[in-house]
């Protein structure tokens, strides 16, 4: 073998290497852009909505199945001293899926799940409506929002809970 053979050999030997460690760093940096699948990704959401009543009453009462909100209800708490648990329930939404709950008084809470934003911390869209009112929140996942509506002398309050 003569030296410009072997010189020969040499630079096709190394340009061949230096072609696969370029073509694997492509490859690497081609699989790092591509989004990992997550299976952690939903695509519904939990609503757990608590219709609650309150009154007037003569001594403050708060259902003991409420004792967890009783915090949240300490806004309430000035003008009504009863408050009693009339219905919970779970809605298991999709985007763009409509859900409604039956309030007193043949009134209805209407609730539509818009959309996941992602953000810092993953937060759900969604649209409630209750009589008179129509409005849109972002609420990260265990977050509570109440809603009140009047119902004669009582108040009717909505507990949205997203899980």
């Amino acid at each position: 073998m003569t030296r410009a053979t072997r010189f020969n050999n040499q630079g096709i030997w190394r340009s061949s290497v230096a072609l696969c460690a370029l073509l694997l760093c492509v490859w690497s940096a081609d699989v790092q852009a591509a989004p990992p699948a997550d299976p952690a990704i939903k695509t519904k959401a939990n609503f757990s909505i608590h219709v609650i009543t309150a009154v007037k009453g003569d001594a403050p009462k708060i259902d003991p199945r409420l004792a967890k909100m009783a915090r949240d209800l300490k806004p309430f708490q000035g003008q009504y001293n009863q408050f009693s648990l009339v219905v919970t329930r779970v809605l298991s939404l999709a985007v763009n899926e409509h859900g409604q709950v039956d309030l007193p008084g043949s009134k209805h809470f209407k609730i539509k799940m818009l959309n996941f934003v992602q953000s810092r911390a993953r937060r759900i869209r969604y649209q409630v409506q209750m009589p008179h009112t129509k409005m849109t929140r972002s609420v990260a996942p265990g977050g509570r929002t109440l809603d009140a509506t009047h119902n004669g002398s009582a108040l009717t309050i909505v507990s949205t809970t997203v899980r």
